[in-house]
């Protein structure tokens, strides 16, 4: 799925390598360990800091309030970043 199925590019802006960030770790990272994540009930404090270093969890926190200030035009949630296909 590219990110063009889902936000278009004029949408995403500056935003898009939040989008490419959240594919990459979401498939290196979070697709792997899926099954194991979901037994234990908790995601792993590792994967936690490298979400946090590619500064995905700040992305809709408005800016007032220390976060980045993405829109919310679908980049809130994990259809619009594509994760899941």
């Amino acid at each position: 799925m590219s990110k063009s199925e889902v936000v278009p590019d004029r949408v995403l802006g500056r935003w898009a390598g939040y989008l490419d960030g959240a594919r990459q770790i979401a498939a290196d990272v979070l697709a792997p360990q899926a099954e194991a994540i979901d037994r234990a009930g908790a995601l792993p404090a590792d994967n936690i800091r490298r979400l946090a270093e590619a500064g995905l969890l700040g992305l809709v926190v408005p800016q007032k309030y220390g976060g980045l200030g993405a829109p919310g035009t679908g980049l809130n949630s994990t259809p619009a970043f594509g994760v899941h296909s």
